[in-house]
């Protein structure tokens, strides 16, 4: 939000309705002009425009669990890239959750207080698929209003982790000429996550 409040044309991509209506909705409020908003999944999308940047958040870019899916969405991201243009992505190895292999019983991964006062809490319970590199989880999100429960929303969410070498191969696959691991920032903790910066 603080780039799109900077005059700089924005451009939003996500498969689900739910998230682009938050988003919307954000846009709106903040009264923020010419930010394009797009309803397709990331590893088939077309648009209109090449750009001088795409950024891939985490979360999302490793829900993509197989290579062939991973494959075609850097396929798609080089071809939105303009001349020069670069794509910007982070990742990270979930080391913690390898080590135990699974939890059973859920444990509190988020607890917070929102804007409106009330409370959310965020559970998982998990397990590790080590030769798919693949972490299944379950996460169970309640939501309280001065200590009662009012809503509740249970959701099985699988994620995929990335080795630096193994992602770097993709990205030259996906036709990226050069590539730049940016490590010296200490929020990105060798074989912990990582920052790639990738040019057309």
């Amino acid at each position: 939000m603080p780039i799109a409040q900077s005059s700089v044309t924005i451009c939003g991509l996500d498969s689900s309705e739910e998230v682009l209506d938050v988003l919307q909705r954000r846009v709106a409020k903040l009264d923020i002009t010419g930010a394009e908003i797009h309803n397709q999944p990331m590893e088939d999308f077309s648009l209109p425009s090449r750009y001088d940047a795409v950024f891939g958040a985490a979360g999302p870019f490793q829900l993509l669990t197989s290579l062939e899916s991973a494959l075609n969405s850097l396929q798609w991201v080089r071809n939105h890239l303009a001349d020069g243009g670069f794509f910007l992505v982070d990742l990270f190895i979930p080391w913690d959750n390898v080590a135990a292999q699974r939890r059973d019983s859920y444990h509190v991964t988020r607890d917070v207080v929102r804007p409106d006062g009330r409370r959310g809490i965020v559970l998982e319970r998990f397990e590790i698929d080590i030769p798919a590199q693949i972490k299944r989880g379950t996460y169970r999100y309640e939501f309280y209003d001065q200590s009662h429960l009012v809503d509740c929303i249970t959701d099985d969410l699988a994620i995929r982790w990335y080795w630096k070498d193994e992602f770097t191969s993709l990205l030259s696959r996906a036709g990226i000429s050069r590539i730049d691991v940016l490590s010296d920032s200490p929020l990105y903790e060798e074989g912990h996550s990582y920052a790639f910066r990738a040019f057309r």
